[in-house]
Parts: C-alpha cells; structure tokens; sequence
C-alpha cells in the first residue's frame, strides 16, 4: 500500500520525464514550445495522454467522469508532474479534489508560487 501511494509516482514521474526527454532529443512535435503549460494545458494534456481524448475535460466533473479515478489516478498524477519543472504533487493531493476546476485551481496556486520562489516572470530594474 505504501509502495502504491509513494514509490509508484515516483517512479512513474521519472519514467515519464525519461520519456518525454528522449522524445524532444530526437521527435520535436510542432506544438511543443518552449514556454511552459498553463494549469489547464497540463490537465488537459495529461487527460489526453492517459485516457487517448481530452473532450472529457469540463471544470465541473468529477476525475472519475474523466476517466481517470483510483486505478488511472497514479499515473494521471505522474503525467501532471512530467509536464511541469515546477510541480511536485502527489496522488493524495489530487484525490482529495472534487472536480476537475478544482484541480486546475490549486494546480495554478502552485505555479504561481514555485515561479514566484524562482523569480520568473519579475521585472529587472
């Protein structure tokens, strides 16, 4: 059980970020920039990885109408953290979440604060 709620993320967020790095080496897609997700490109992109369509996305439904309750959750949580530099969640985290708007929120609380720690987007005098 602890292995399911702490060591699989992790081990799937660096399989992904393995896959994902391979993937920019030698396969640049068009429509990867170099600027990084908003909130809801990263749920919408994760959605799409996991589940093949992000049309399930709406910021009203639960994570289980999106297909991506208790068994897809993990994996779900890894993608969101493979996408982004700046996030380190966790599958309690999410699961403690009622809908999708709800998870694009606190998700967008959390880049506002890591990039405010990293001084991005401040102005040099």
């Amino acid at each position: 059980m602890a292995c399911n709620a702490w060591v699989n993320p992790i081990i799937t967020s660096w399989y992904l970020k393995a896959g994902d790095l391979l993937a920019r080496v030698f396969f640049k897609d068009a429509d990867q920039t170099d600027e990084p997700l908003t909130a809801e490109q990263l749920v919408r992109r994760a959605i799409k990885e996991l589940v093949g369509d992000d049309s399930y996305f709406d910021g009203n439904s639960d994570l289980g109408s999106a297909g991506i309750a208790s068994v897809g959750l993990p994996i779900f949580v890894g993608l969101i953290n493979s996408y982004s530099d700046f996030l380190d969640i966790k599958v309690s985290d999410v699961a403690s979440l009622a809908t999708l708007g709800d998870l694009v929120n606190e998700l967008d609380e959390r880049l506002k604060i890591s990039s405010a720690g990293a001084g991005v987007g401040e102005e040099v005098l």
